[in-house]
């Protein structure tokens, strides 16, 4: 099976691949059986309002006590994704929604259900449904690699129509038919309590990121910042707002009622129609698996999308239940295939640390009007009939989408495929001031810039810089720590094959970070010193001074092993030159401080920097610190050894080329560690294009 690589091309993967994940797939199975009952709903409340009501108004009246109360708190429940576990905030929705589905059926088969007690249910179920999208549309790219996240949208668009839509829908139908609502009811409370139990089979998985804004406020500010950056974000919002209001309303609210009342159908066949979709759906999300996104996935996705918007007038001109079928083939089809784009591109390029905000302002946004949508719908539909209203939202949902693909910059991340930063969080240049007044770099540096061949690296002192940077754990490598460890904790353990250590140095704890995620950490360094200390470290047991520096890797991520020991046991050392690496040879690679740290000669520090790009496969992850504006330095008593000043912009412009995904930000410099020149620390996550 072809899907698209972050670079944009295809290849081959299988669809399947996702599932042998364990937590994965147990979050799989529950939300296919969540979705089952989810399809059964459809067709039990909307029989059971029409039953009570006979008319449009009653499902209006419950769409909007569903929808608004969602809305009010969705930005919420986003940012409860970010600061919590996220299993947790996804039982805690799943919970609350299996109540209200128990309580809603033992109403209904007591025969005592009003009108009344659906629109209270329905606005306690959608108060609980605004924590749950964020915090499942976050959790994904934490137990897949990246180079599965397709496979796994893929997934996710395979069984979502064919549980909800075929299986949940056509099984709805039978149910109401056979038992009447009540039963149906209960149905979806059991899936609920499956859907819980499989989340809690999930193993724990930290809050995303180790640090927080001052207040829920300040991180829901944040997240928005991120989203105003980039335009291909904000405009997908707006357009859905607008394409909601127009379509939605109409198409939840009045194709029951014209089965039921204008062809006078029954409630198994409203499932049908709705499983017609669903099976376009599934056909759909195999297409786009085979053959992949192409390059310009938002052109694809907003073609789609329009399409499918346009397809929702065939309800209003249908005649036959075979008709409306059709009419719901061509929407779920197309709106399945922009959904898969749709959700690859924000896993692949969001930061996991807010994607859980960003996913819940999508929803915000993106809904805001659909309250307003099913209120209007009702007095439309008596106004010009069901028919007028499903034609006209079709068109005009239509030519609201279309125009947004054509704002300045939303295809520019089609050419990139590099997020914008938000604006609060854009590095600061590094002060010439302060790097002039740096008082322990060699006072006249030569002629020429000194480079890595011109250092004679098997005598490093190795002492010197274990006593000055780590016998005890200074603020900057507990940074350093956390924003590497929120890294890690994407990535489901064991899910990395093989990662690298790019010029390992005696620096032990980029060795301890990936523990969990790698199944094998290979550490290659070519100075005979270094390798003498890593090999001690390894066979005769690490420094105690490191203790300190694994208690916080694993406070951070519990996922690590019990001991220092055990996660080392992971590492292989290899006494080689990096710049001789393969190309493509591993899935992760991490460099600290090296490139920047073995020469003063710019275009050999990018060089490095291309070697430990290219050292992972297509897809590859990487994560790199350097020091910022690092001159050269020396260590005790010692010679001068070369450094070179970059800053977060240098190091942009090397990698940009290169990364289908990329953030580059910074710490300031540590009082506590000798003032070696340098200004600070550059932070670097990226994806490697092709």
């Amino acid at each position: 099976m072809s899907v698209i690589d972050p670079s944009g091309r295809g290849r081959r993967v299988h669809l399947l691949a996702p599932l042998a994940l364990r937590d994965f797939r147990i979050l799989w199975l529950g939300m296919s059986t969540s979705l089952l009952g989810d399809g059964v709903l459809l067709v039990a409340l909307a029989w059971q309002v029409y039953t009570l009501t006979g008319s449009p108004s009653g499902m209006s009246l419950v769409g909007v006590a569903l929808a608004a109360p969602q809305l009010a708190l969705v930005l919420l429940g986003g940012v409860a994704s970010d600061r919590f576990d996220r299993r947790r905030v996804m039982v805690g929705s799943d919970l609350v929604r299996g109540s209200c589905l128990a309580a809603l059926a033992a109403l209904a088969l007591s025969g005592t259900v009003r009108l009344w007690h659906l629109v209270a249910v329905a606005a306690l179920y959608g108060a609980a449904s605004g924590f749950f999208p964020p915090a499942f549309d976050a959790i994904v790219p934490g137990l897949v690699p990246a180079d599965q996240l397709v496979a796994a949208n893929a997934l996710d668009q395979f069984v979502r129509p064919a549980a909800l839509q075929i299986g949940g829908t056509a099984l709805g139908g039978l149910l109401v038919a056979a038992a009447g609502p009540g039963w149906a009811f209960a149905f979806d409370a059991l899936t609920f309590v499956v859907s819980v139990s499989c989340v809690l089979c999930i193993r724990p998985m930290p809050p995303p990121s180790a640090e927080h804004g001052p207040s829920l406020w300040a991180d829901l500010r944040a997240g928005v910042a991120f989203v105003r950056a980039n335009t291909w974000l904000w405009g997908t919002f707006v357009s859905a707002t607008f394409a909601y209001l127009l379509f939605l309303g109409p198409t939840e609210v009045l194709l029951p009622y014209v089965v039921k009342n204008l062809l006078h159908g029954s409630a198994a066949e409203l499932g049908l129609v709705l499983a017609g979709g669903g099976a376009s759906a599934v056909v759909a999300a195999l297409v786009v698996g085979q053959t992949g996104l192409p390059r310009r996935f938002i052109t694809f996705m907003y073609g789609t999308w329009t399409l499918a918007t346009l397809a929702v007038a065939g309800y209003g001109l249908a005649t036959r239940a075979w008709q409306l079928a059709l009419a719901c083939s061509v929407v779920n089809g197309f709106e399945t295939a922009g959904i898969i784009a749709w959700a690859s591109a924000k896993q692949r390029l969001v930061p996991n640390r807010v994607l859980g905000r960003v996913s819940s302002v999508d929803w915000f946004v993106s809904i805001s009007l659909v309250p307003l949508s099913y209120a209007l719908t009702a007095p439309v539909a008596q106004a010009v009939g069901a028919r007028r209203t499903l034609i006209g939202a079709g068109v005009l949902g239509a030519l609201a989408t279309l125009p947004f693909l054509f704002l300045p910059g939303m295809r520019e991340v089609e050419r990139d495929r590099s997020p914008r930063r938000a604006a609060d969080t854009v590095d600061r240049p590094a002060d010439p001031e302060a790097r002039r007044n740096r008082m322990t770099h060699s006072p006249k540096d030569p002629p020429v810039p000194r480079r890595n061949d011109d250092a004679d690296w098997d005598r490093w002192p190795v002492q010197d810089y274990l006593a000055e940077n780590y016998r005890e754990l200074h603020p900057c490598d507990a940074d350093v720590i956390r924003h590497h460890s929120a890294f890690y904790r994407q990535l489901a353990p064991g899910s990395i094959n093989r990662s690298l250590e790019f010029g390992a140095g005696p620096n032990l704890y980029p060795l301890m970070l990936p523990a969990a995620a790698s199944r094998r950490i290979h550490a290659v360094e070519s100075s005979a010193a270094n390798i003498a200390y890593l090999t001690g470290q390894l066979t005769d047991g690490p420094d105690e001074s490191w203790q300190a520096f694994y208690t916080l890797c694993r406070d951070l991520d519990p996922a690590l092993p019990p001991t220092l020991t055990e996660a080392l046991s992971r590492v292989r050392i290899e006494h080689a030159d990096v710049r001789d690496l393969p190309e493509g040879t591993y899935d992760l690679a991490s460099m600290h401080f090296v490139a920047e740290s073995i020469t003063e000669d710019f275009e050999e520090f990018a060089s490095i920097c291309r070697t430990f790009i290219h050292s992972v496969r297509p897809g590859g992850l990487l994560v790199a610190a350097f020091m910022e504006n690092m001159p050269r330095y020396r260590l005790g008593d010692g010679p001068f050894w070369p450094g070179c000043p970059v800053d977060g912009d240098a190091v942009r412009s090397v990698f940009r080329p290169y990364s289908a995904y990329l953030d580059v930000s910074r710490l300031d410099s540590d009082p506590t560690l000798p003032d070696y020149g340098d200004t600070g620390i550059v932070l670097l996550e990226a994806v490697r294009n092709s």
